[in-house]
């Protein structure tokens, strides 16, 4: 068991059951904390039934919206889970566990936002990689991905190339409205130069900050950006003093 969240006298928790071989079964399972009592159980994964489904899943992320309302979203990933496919976004009521959306969003379905492949990949064979889901409150969602693709270095054996950050804002009905590309130097290596971040506004927008290499006429320095997201996204330089 994983808490994941609580909302009012509800505890929220992912909860995987493991045999021999992995996972064969998992959910999302809501107790009452004065009783202990289950609420409801969402099922995400049956290992019986799993193999009825095309795709798998992964990369979970959850926030509840209101006093009725529990939202999360999870990454598509292909049979092999070498690729990211596309996103699932589910609302859930706290009361009985009844889905109030459940809507998928494929790559494909990015229309003139983006050019993009259906496997994720962009550009020079670079891959679009999530790395964190922000949940506002307002019921939109934020997915800050990063350009990725694989590399192979003769002292270093495989290792990872990553440019780009790549930010994707759906509305509160998880349709595309913005994508926005924030360009910064290349990192080599499994690393990635997203920071941390700070919802604001009553959990309706947010702050992030990534370090980059900045050149400037003198010197090619390592700096601090912050990244102010709402309706658009804005960027603020800045010295690691600073």
């Amino acid at each position: 068991l994983r808490i994941v969240g609580n909302e009012g006298d509800l505890l929220i928790m992912d909860q995987n059951k493991y045999k021999k071989g992995g996972v064969t079964h998992s959910a999302l399972v809501a107790k009452n904390m004065d009783t202990g009592s289950t609420v409801f159980e969402y099922e995400f994964f049956d290992k019986e039934k799993a193999r009825k489904d095309q795709y798998r899943y992964g990369g979970f992320s959850y926030s509840a919206l209101n006093n009725t309302d529990f939202s999360m979203v999870r990454m598509i990933l292909s049979k092999q889970a070498e690729a990211v496919l596309g996103f699932e976004r589910l609302i859930l009521d706290t009361g009985n566990g009844g889905e109030k959306l459940k809507k998928r969003f494929f790559w494909n379905d990015a229309g003139p936002l983006m050019d993009i492949a259906e496997n994720g990949k962009v550009d020079k064979n670079y891959q679009l990689v999530p790395k964190r889901f922000f949940l506002f409150k307002d019921g939109r969602v934020g997915i800050l991905t990063e350009k990725t693709k694989d590399t192979y270095n003769l002292l270093l054996g495989y290792t990872q190339k990553s440019t780009d950050f790549v930010i994707l804002l759906f509305d509160s009905d998880f349709n595309l409205e913005m994508v926005e590309t924030i360009t910064k130097a290349k990192t080599k290596g499994y690393s990635t130069d997203y920071l941390f971040s700070q919802y604001v506004d009553n959990d309706r927008g947010l702050y992030f900050f990534y370090r980059d290499f900045v050149k400037d006429s003198e010197a090619r320095e390592r700096k601090w950006i912050l990244v102010l997201l709402k309706s658009q996204v804005t960027e603020f330089a800045m010295n690691r003093s600073t």
